[in-house]
């Protein structure tokens, strides 16, 4: 039996592995939407009226179970040509559907959730190695946002949904290099996070830092601007009192003194020590 790799980061393709190729299956619109819905649940058992609310919710004539019927069909007809038996979808009583557990398709959204529960299961600076690893391995699957070409509710929900999860595996990674004193690899995490969502006023000073204990204060002095601006354009707000008391410490240490060196080490220690 071929495995089946559905992929939903990014646009959804589905391939099967048929012995050193692997094989693109081409899916109608609607099977595609319904695989896509029933796979990101996760196992959960969608009611077919769910199904038919969220898949037709725009449609002027209204979902019904025959078309919902129809679209399976197609669904595991298209499957079925490319070896990949019934074992794969769950069905109840009800109707209802779900993607069997231990069934033929791997899906990379799925994967990515069971990476990131690991390794944000516990505090960045407590991090152990399997926990770590979990969740390096989680960051290059998410290729692009879930789902692009869907407009569903649903989709834009469980797009959002993954997103934070990224951003949070990120900031993770991120105070974890800190943590352990490797300052290089925690400067490219947050930039990696703020080329996602600049408005993580947080981030930023994380990253001022960093630049600073690399030597770099000119650089984070000009972090603070790209904060200051993507917080006026996006928020119309000010930088918080916290971000602010950071920029005079370095712009105050980058003239020169005793006391504005005083001040930015104290802001470096507490990163040091895992502390924000």
């Amino acid at each position: 039996m071929p495995p089946i790799r559905l992929r939903l980061f990014g646009t959804l393709s589905l391939e099967a592995d048929v012995g050193p190729d692997r094989r693109s299956i081409d899916l109608p619109p609607i099977a595609a939407r319904l695989l896509a819905r029933v796979a990101i649940a996760g196992g959960r058992r969608l009611h077919r009226n769910e199904l038919i609310d969220e898949l037709w919710s725009d449609d002027a004539r209204g979902g019904s179970a025959g078309r919902l019927s129809t679209a399976l069909w197609r669904l595991r007809k298209a499957l079925a040509a490319h070896g990949c038996p019934d074992d794969w979808l769950l069905r109840d009583t009800q109707g209802g559907l779900a993607l069997a557990d231990d069934g033929p398709m791997h899906v990379d959204a799925l994967h990515f959730q069971a990476l990131t529960a690991r390794g944000l299961s516990t505090a960045p600076e407590e991090l152990d190695e399997l926990r770590h690893r979990a969740l390096c391995d989680a960051i290059p699957l998410y290729r692009a946002d879930l789902l692009v070409n869907i407009a569903d509710d649903w989709a834009r929900r469980e797009r959002e949904r993954l997103r934070r999860r990224f951003i949070d595996a990120l900031v993770a990674l991120m105070r974890h290099a800190f943590f352990h004193g490797d300052v290089d690899a925690a400067i490219r995490r947050a930039r990696h996070v703020l080329e996602i969502d600049p408005l993580r006023e947080d981030v930023h000073r994380e990253l001022m830092v960093g630049l600073v204990m690399r030597g770099q204060r000119a650089h984070a002095l000009q972090q603070f601007e790209q904060c200051r601006e993507s917080l006026r354009e996006e928020l119309a707000i000010a930088p918080t009192p916290e971000t602010m008391a950071l920029y005079r410490d370095v712009a105050a240490q980058s003239i020169g003194g005793v006391a504005a060196e005083t001040a930015l080490q104290s802001q470096l220690d507490l990163f040091a020590t895992g502390t924000k």
